[in-house]
């Protein structure tokens, strides 16, 4: 999806769309719960059931393996960049509470 569901059209999509699938560069993992909300907002107001409309999200950057074809000078805004252990991290924290999304991890530069 766009950036549509970082503000207030994301009740546009809860009214209409079936699915919404967005990367972390558009949308930070801080933002999902507020984006979440105003889906499903959307949702009932249109007299749909929130849970129906699917979710995946995409966590982008680059694991630093402590290999230097993994380290990077100078990170990309927006994208998550670390060692394993803060990856894990990551994604237990985006995953945390959004039951029955669908979460895809892609890793650039490796």
């Amino acid at each position: 999806m766009d950036r549509s569901v970082r503000g207030s059209n994301a009740g546009f999509d809860g009214r209409l769309a079936d699915g919404i699938f967005v990367s972390s560069p558009y949308l930070l993992p801080e933002d999902l719960t507020r984006s979440n909300r105003l889906i499903d907002d959307g949702a009932k107001k249109a007299g749909r059931e929130p849970a129906e409309i699917r979710r995946g999200y995409n966590l982008m950057g680059v694991i630093d393996l402590g290999r230097p074809d993994t380290r990077l000078d100078e990170p990309k805004p927006r994208m998550i960049y670390g060692a394993v252990e803060h990856w894990v991290g990551e994604i237990v924290r985006v995953s945390t509470g959004i039951t029955g999304r669908i979460l895809s991890f892609t890793t650039l530069g490796i």
